[in-house]
């Protein structure tokens, strides 16, 4: 099973995802960031066929828990 995580944040402006490998950072514009913060998260699921666990939301941003089993 593998496990991954993707962290929205606006008021820095990035979107990290987290896996066992690797952390990306992208920088995203206020004005479209949910737009193309969620069409990354689809994208991405969509090729790599992770399933979202489970989202939850802080002051800091959202978190959004991927698996693939």
């Amino acid at each position: 099973m593998k496990t991954e995580i993707i962290f929205l944040s606006r008021m820095t402006e990035q979107l990290l995802h987290h896996s066992s490998m690797e952390t990306k950072e992208l920088k995203i514009k206020k004005k479209d960031f949910f737009q193309e913060a969620l069409q990354y998260i689809e994208q991405y699921i969509d090729s790599t066929g992770f399933k979202v666990l489970n989202v939850t939301s802080a002051q800091g941003g959202t978190g959004y828990f991927l698996i693939k089993e």
